[in-house]
């Protein structure tokens, strides 16, 4: 695979639609939307202009990136939709990011090395997907596991000064607050990932982690 081709990168985790055009650290196109419910409206278009922006085609592409949960069951479904159609038009390979590896990766310039941190990420109203990192020099190493956890755990699988990283408030805790991961981390952690872009894209699917729920409120 050519890495020295750009790679373009789709975020449709959370409410952020945003998509980069990434050569390297120095240079890359990026744009988004934070609107509810655009992404299936707005993508397609994006990545259209942002891929004209730099003169390039999706054929010029070394592969597409794109952010792979947990996260919005919905606003993965569309990202991986459009993602897939237009590898499978170009003939390039996809590669999925993990969406809290990605926000971990972009939080770590707040981070000293050797120091373990959190991202903590609200799945609804009474749960988050929680992982622990340790930062090791420009990278990080998993300090846990994956977990799905109600809200009150948070504090309680964290030691006291801990930084976590949530898309919440947290009272008498250190605490960064970030929604979802910027594009352009997410077309960088996909280059410096060991896992090879798939070519056999028909069934690499998002990593819903849970299962979609339709929630009814009471009248």
């Amino acid at each position: 695979m050519n890495t020295k081709k750009p790679v373009l990168a789709i975020e449709t985790s959370a409410k952020l639609c945003g998509v980069s055009v990434y050569f390297d650290s120095q240079r890359y196109f990026t744009m988004h939307r934070l609107e509810e419910r655009s992404h299936a409206r707005k993508l397609a278009g994006m990545i259209q202009y942002a891929l004209e922006s730099q003169l390039i085609t999706s054929s010029d592409l070394a592969f597409v990136a794109v952010s792979g949960g947990p996260g919005s069951f919905t606003g993965l479904r569309i990202g991986f939709s459009v993602a897939k159609g237009l590898c499978l038009g170009a003939g390039i390979p996809l590669k999925r990011v993990n969406t809290i590896e990605a926000i971990a990766f972009e939080s770590l310039d707040f981070i000293e090395n050797e120091e373990t941190f959190t991202v903590a990420l609200k799945v609804n109203r009474n749960e988050v997907f929680f992982r622990r990192f340790q930062k090791k020099g420009d990278f990080y190493k998993f300090a846990g596991d994956l977990l799905t956890i109600e809200n009150s755990r948070v504090t309680d699988l964290t030691q006291k000064g801990e930084l976590i990283i949530c898309n919440f408030e947290l009272e008498e805790r250190r605490f960064l607050r970030r929604e979802y991961p910027s594009p352009q981390k997410i077309a960088e952690l996909a280059l410096l990932s060991d896992v090879e872009a798939e070519e056999e894209i028909d069934f690499l699917e998002p990593e819903y982690v849970k299962d979609f729920q339709i929630v009814r409120k009471d009248k």
